[in-house]
């Protein structure tokens, strides 16, 4: 084994060879289910369950198929998963982005257009940057899914559990979410 990832009840391990073991509590947890082939580089996981990318960008999930377990695109390209605490958001090679999961934490609403670079989160919400430093975000509103600066220029975003903050290059902070 090369590495292990956690869920909140669950673990997965990947060896080199990209095959893997999970464990802990089965089902909707993760701790079973996860798919027994290998060619896996990286896992990817929320509070429930877990998301496994492929060298050709391929993607399987498992774990509450409520919370991302299920839903996975099934298409291939994607380079990076990232995640809410119930949802996930995969980038593609070409900026494009497949959200699944929880609606309320962001696994519904993702930009249907391309260009994006990376993707940040919250506990229930994702902000997407362009190369131009544009920003879509999407989630739970209050947590930082609506409200994101609508200039460009951002240069990096940070996030707490609740709200981001976005830098430009000239040094401004912009901020959005939870105001607490």
């Amino acid at each position: 084994y090369v590495n292990i990832y956690s869920a909140w009840y669950a673990f997965a391990a990947i060896k080199a060879d990209g095959s893997f073991t999970t464990w802990g509590k089965p089902r909707q947890a993760g701790g079973c289910g996860a798919p027994t082939d290998s060619g896996y580089v990286h896992i990817y996981s929320n509070s429930f369950a877990f998301a496994a990318v492929k060298a050709d960008g391929s993607i399987t999930a498992w774990g509450d198929g409520g919370f991302g377990g299920s839903g996975a695109p099934t298409d291939g390209g994607y380079v990076t998963i990232y995640s809410t605490d119930e949802a996930f958001a995969a980038l593609k090679a070409d900026g494009s982005i497949t959200a699944w999961g929880d609606e309320y934490s962001g696994g519904s609403g993702a930009p249907t257009d391309g260009g994006y670079e990376n993707i940040y989160s919250t506990g229930s919400a994702f902000a997407a940057v362009k190369a131009d430093g544009s920003i879509t975000a999407w989630g739970n509103k209050d947590d930082g899914g609506s409200g994101a600066p609508t200039d460009s220029g951002y240069e990096n975003i940070y996030s707490t559990l609740y709200a981001f903050a976005a830098v430009k290059a000239d040094g401004s902070i912009t901020v959005w979410g939870d105001e607490d």
